[in-house]
Formats: C-alpha cells, structure tokens, sequence
C-alpha cells in the first residue's frame, strides 16, 4: 500500500531553538485513525491548566484551544479569536470566532473566556504555571457575545502571544466538576473529545461541533518515552507519527518509506546540571558569575547544532526566542 506523509511537530533540544522529528502515515489502513507516539503524557491528566510545556500541547490541543496559536513559523495566529486590538496602554479587546462550539453543542461566548480569565485571579490558580504566564491580567469582561475585554495591570505589548497558553475550557463544568472532576471528563471546542485516558493511551472521537471538523475517524496517542521505542512502532506500522525524532533517525525512517519533519516550536530548551546539590560549604564556586559563565562558554553550542544536530537547529542566545 503507498504510504501517506504526515507533518509532526518538533521539540527543541539541548540549549537549541528548533530540531527535526518523523513521520510516516498509513492511518487508512486502521480505518483513518491516525496513532501520535510522544515522549511524555502532561500531568494533571486532562487539565490543560497544570503545564505550559510543548510537550503537553500534544495531548491538550485536540481537546481544547486557546484564542490565539502559533504558526509553524512562530507567528501569531488567530484560533478562537479572530482579531485583537490594544484599546489603551492596560486594555485589549479580542474579538471571537462566531460559531465556536463546545463539544456539549453549546455555542462558545464572551463571559465563557472571560471566566477563564477570571479564573486566574482564585486562589486555586495560585501558582499554576498559567497563572505565571499571565500574571499581568487583572480583569476580564464581556462587551458583547462577541467581545471580550482583558485589562493588565502595566502595559504588556505581548499579552496576545502569552494568552496562548490559556486553553478555553467550559466554565460551568470546570466549577462544577473542579480541576480533577474536569480532568476526568473534560469539556472543549478543540476538534476532538475525549473517549478514554489509560496509562500509555489516549483515545479520542472527532467533535462534530467543531469548527474546524477533523477528517479522521479518530485520534489515539501513545506513551513512548524511549526514542527506540517510538521509532520501532513507526517502522513497523504500529504508530503513523513519532514525535521527538532526530536526524541520527532520518535514514532508517526514510528507508520505511517515512519522512522527517522539521520544525522550529517558540521555545527554549536547555540542559541544567546541578552541581553540590545539598552542600553546607559556605564558598560555593558557583556563586560566582564568571565561574557561570565560563561553564557556559566551554560548551560549543555551535558545533553542537551544526554537526550532531546537523544544522537543523541553532544555539539559544537567551531566554527569550523570536516567537
């Protein structure tokens, strides 16, 4: 049978902004389900409001989205909502996508990403990694059904990049559920739902009151947390994508019949090492910036992203990337 290609996305890898990862598609085979194999499965199950990590928008994006996303080129793109306006130097208005459903069927509102919002300022948000990322939003209101105000305590020039991480869940059930009631039963307007969560799978059904309908029959994600391991399951059929590949892979996926899908994901990710963890000395070499820094000028990071990652990647200068 001819094989179809398939993008997968990509993670960052070691102090670099960008690695390539595999894909290789036969899902018709399987009555158009389409298998995901990935690293890790998020904490908190179902609730996308425990982790910003990229690896949790694997599972979590299905299910749910937020009103703003990313290209494959890091660049803002609308999702739940189609435009957004700084009204003054503390307020935003972002206009919704009309015709955004939950998956229950009810039709997406204002108040319901409003109360999302809202939900940043209750003590059971106190120190979720959400939270953080908008610390700057104080108060969220409806202006119409289709307009929702967000004001921020000092004037944030990213505030629609940063909202990204905010998934839309509905808000009624979230209360009346609360976060672990919810993670077991969860409720959004992402293109798939939930049909079963296990300890190495997640199964999901299309969401026929999506805006943007799946064409598949299905969706499942795998646990694979050994790169071997995911990339045996492609090269034998058993999943379609494998996320988190590398090019020292790329033959032998090729050689399947696969292809290597390369992507640059708004994100650092850096390898930290921990050196006289516990220790009472009162000098400590580390506390000097210049023995910091020299550790971090040994490292060749170029050579590093040039040879073993083969170009596919760059250095990290900072923190902060382009998206």
């Amino acid at each position: 049978m001819k094989r179809r290609t398939l993008l997968a996305g990509t993670a960052a890898l070691a102090g670099t902004a960008g690695l390539p990862i595999a894909a290789q598609a036969q899902a018709r085979a399987r009555g158009n389900v389409l298998r995901v194999g990935v690293t890790t499965f998020p904490p908190g199950g179902a609730d996308p409001r425990r982790s910003v990590s990229v690896f949790a928008t694997y599972t979590w994006s299905p299910m749910f989205e937020a009103l703003t996303t990313f290209s494959e080129a890091t660049e803002l793109a609308p999702e739940l909502a189609v435009a957004w306006q700084a009204t003054s130097p503390t307020t935003w208005h972002f206009k919704l996508r009309e015709g955004a459903k939950f998956s229950t069927g009810r039709t997406l509102t204002a108040q319901d990403v409003a109360d999302n919002l809202d939900w940043l300022r209750t003590p059971e948000a106190a120190g979720s990694p959400v939270q953080r990322q908008l610390e700057s939003v104080t108060a969220a209101r409806a202006i119409d059904p289709l307009t929702v105000e967000v004001t921020t305590a000092y004037p944030n020039a990213i505030l629609p990049r940063e909202i990204s991480c905010l998934y839309i869940v509905e808000p009624g059930l979230w209360r009346t559920l609360g976060p672990d009631g919810f993670a077991r039963a969860p409720v959004g307007t992402g293109p798939f739902k939930l049909t079963d969560w296990g300890a190495a799978k997640i199964v999901y059904a299309p969401n026929p009151h999506s805006w943007r309908p799946p064409q598949l029959a299905g969706l499942e994600i795998l646990d694979l947390p050994e790169m071997t391991s995911r990339l045996q399951a492609l090269v034998t059929g058993q999943i379609d994508v494998a996320i988190g590949m590398g090019p020292d892979e790329q033959p032998t996926i090729e050689q399947a019949g696969g292809r290597l899908h390369e992507r640059s994901p708004h994100d650092v990710i850096s390898l930290a090492f921990v050196i006289g963890a516990g220790s009472r000395r009162a000098v400590n070499p580390l506390n000097d910036v210049r023995v910091r820094r020299a550790l971090n000028h040994a490292v060749d990071k170029d050579t590093i992203a040039s040879v073993i990652l083969q170009g596919r990647s760059r250095a990290a200068t900072q923190g902060a990337v382009r998206g």
